[in-house]
């Protein structure tokens, strides 16, 4: 015992440092106030990697811009505009027309800010308009005819008091053609909050990241605070700027701002010497510069794809974060799961417990070579206070003679508090674990779920050693009865009984036997017996045994008598298992029905389902509709269960 346990400990110790060494180092990096800004990375010819950038400075300053890959200075070739390199741009105007743009002639300065904006624009570069109040209105798909676009843009009216905000901006999105020799640009306009849009973040992120749109979003006034939000991570994750004004003079200059971001920006090729794996490039010039990464033979836009993520350092020295050292944190991984399995292995087939050592010394046959080990893992004061303050709690909290219970019960020889420190300590690890990898809400329905495991599975090895014996009990009675009848006394047939019958009737009565050897009345060690395994029925035997010793009889007529009632009694009880079976397999059914068409959903339509995970009402409504779920599977098997 002590042996496995040490294993297991070592197992949990190596499992941490492989965690810690497998932790993923921070990468730091802030654009800040630099004035030159990547927005793509185009790999997909490592002779001809060609970078697009903004950069809102003097156009003469970029003759000294320099690129370094890997921190190594490469050749480039001139920067050029992105119109000289064969990239038009195009924007989607999505612009709110409800009622409240028209206090302070609102809608008005937007459409005048919206034309310097398409100003910037070529004739060949193509635009488009949404409209928005409580519908959504494309008002112009992609064109390259502004002068229609401005005249459908001057005819736009204050509209309904609602606002179908985030349902435009999909839209929106919708309208972007994902094109290599075009860049693509959403613009919004809006002063409002959003009342009635079904849309949600990931459906809006889909699109716009199909594409490689950039999001530019323009607010007056105080948006509400929770629309605000997911506007910042929309432009976040997707590129581009979010911008907010509160008078006049500041709205014309965020326009010009915006402007400005879309005129100012350049394209720069080099031959890359990369080979595989995220390759960093850096932009310098007029002590501004920018880094991004890449990976060869793809394209990389938007923050999302182009900024390293920034996840928690890791506290074990440099060398973990190299090739070698993450190699030596999986096989470290590797062994952890090696030696928790080889631990949990022998503790689950290890014959004898420390009762059974004990006694051994009266059982027929045994002999000693007293060379058992004393000390180890187990034998610690760590680990011995530990167990003890364990043991504690779970006495106070009633635990501790439960566990007790079921340990006997399911025949695993453990101690009841060592078995509670040790499932606490695996579910704080690996929950800390799952937490980490899987996020807050699938991380703490993952451990939950491991954390169900093991009470499940002890429960389920009860039960079923319990039926085991009940089975087996009309049988051993019948064997009981004729060795009475051959002149054994009842100590003898039980003893003679508990060699011939399998397990787990064989092993409990050589328990008595041993338990009355030592000096325990036969009638308690019965009863012990009745207690462990739960039977009503071998109470009622042993209730027999004890009426016919005190009022005498014959005791062989007896239990053959009552073996006979169990074995009718047993068969009523399959009886009622093959009527209540269809009910059974309905339960099963209708408890596996929700989970099972969830998995389809999600794997035919990914982007449908997504929204039970990412967003705080889905996760919600995923809770309780699991909770909801348990209960009603649990209340169906209470239904169609009959006690006999």
């Amino acid at each position: 015992m002590t042996i496995h346990l040490r294993r297991l400990g070592l197992a949990v110790l190596v499992a941490a440092c492989a965690v810690f060494a497998l932790a993923p180092t921070a990468f730091a990096q802030s654009d800040g106030a630099n004035a030159i800004t990547i927005r793509q990375i185009d790999g997909t010819d490592p002779q001809h990697v060609t970078v697009s950038f903004v950069y809102n400075g003097n156009r003469a300053d970029l003759d000294e811009l320099t690129v370094r890959e890997e921190g190594r200075l490469v050749h480039t070739d001139p920067p050029v505009p992105l119109a000289r390199a064969g990239v038009k741009r195009s924007l989607v105007i999505v612009l709110d027309h409800s009622a409240s743009m028209a206090k302070g002639g609102l809608l008005d300065r937007a459409k005048a800010g919206l034309k310097n904006v398409v100003s910037t624009l070529g004739d060949d570069e193509p635009v488009s308009l949404v409209t928005f109040d409580k519908d959504v209105n494309v008002v112009s798909t992609p064109t390259t005819d502004h002068k229609t676009v401005l005249e459908r843009l001057d005819e736009v009216r204050p509209g309904a008091p609602k606002s179908a905000l985030f349902d435009a901006v999909a839209k929106g999105a919708s309208l972007v053609e994902a094109n290599k020799t075009l860049q693509p640009n959403v613009l919004l306009f809006t002063d409002g909050f959003d009342d009635i849009s079904s849309t949600t973040r990931p459906q809006i992120l889909t699109d716009l990241s199909a594409a490689g749109a950039n999001l530019f979003t323009m607010s007056y006034g105080s948006l509400d605070a929770n629309d605000s939000r997911i506007l910042g991570e929309l432009v976040e994750r997707a590129g581009g700027d979010a911008v907010a004004a509160n008078d006049p003079k500041s709205l014309n200059t965020a326009f010009g701002a915006v402007k400005q971001t879309l005129g100012n920006q350049y394209v720069v090729s080099f031959a890359s010497v990369a080979q595989q794996g995220a390759t960093q490039v850096e932009l310098s010039v007029a002590g501004a510069s920018a880094t991004k990464s890449y990976v060869p033979g793809s394209v990389a836009r938007g923050p999302s794809s182009l900024d390293p993520t920034v996840v928690g350092g890791s506290p074990l020295p440099e060398f973990f974060s190299t090739g070698a050292g993450k190699l030596l944190g999986v096989g470290a991984m590797f062994l952890a799961v090696a030696l928790a399995v080889y631990a949990v292995a022998s503790l689950l087939t290890k014959n004898e417990s420390v009762l059974d050592s004990a006694l051994n010394p009266y059982v027929d046959g045994w002999t000693s070579d007293d060379d058992e080990e004393s000390s180890g893992f187990a034998q610690t004061a760590i680990f011995q206070r530990a167990v003890e303050i364990t043991e504690d709690f779970a006495e106070r909290q009633g635990m501790l003679e439960k566990v007790e219970h079921k340990l006997e019960q399911s025949n695993l020889p453990l101690r009841a508090a060592e078995a509670i420190f040790v499932y606490a300590v695996a579910v704080v690890v690996l929950s800390g674990l799952i937490l980490v990898l899987s996020g807050i809400f699938l991380g703490l329905l993952i451990s939950v779920g491991l954390a169900m495991i093991p009470p499940a599975a002890l429960n389920f090895m009860a039960k079923r050693r319990q039926k085991q014996f009940e089975a087996q009990l009309p049988d051993m009675l019948q064997l009981l009865s004729g060795s009475l009848r051959a002149g054994y006394s009842l100590m003898q047939g039980v003893e003679a009984v508990s060699q011939e019958v399998a397990e787990p009737m064989g092993k409990e009565l050589r328990r008595v036997v041993t338990e009355a050897r030592l000096g325990r009345e036969l009638e308690e060690s019965l009863d012990g017996v009745a207690a462990r395994m739960q039977s009503a029925d071998f109470e009622w035997a042993i209730m027999a045994i004890r009426i016919q010793r005190e009022v005498g009889g014959n005791l062989a007529e007896l239990l053959l008598t009552v073996g006979e009632t169990m074995i009718s009694r047993e068969r009523m009880r399959r009886e009622v298992a093959a009527l209540t079976a269809e009910g059974k397999i309905s339960a099963i059914v209708l408890g596996i029905l929700p989970p099972g068409m969830a998995c389809v959903m999600y794997v035919v339509n990914p982007k449908y389902m997504q929204v039970l995970f990412q967003e705080t009402m889905g996760q919600v409504m995923l809770g309780a509709g699991i909770l909801m779920m348990v209960v009603g599977f649990a209340w169906m098997m209470r239904t169609i269960k009959i006690e006999i």
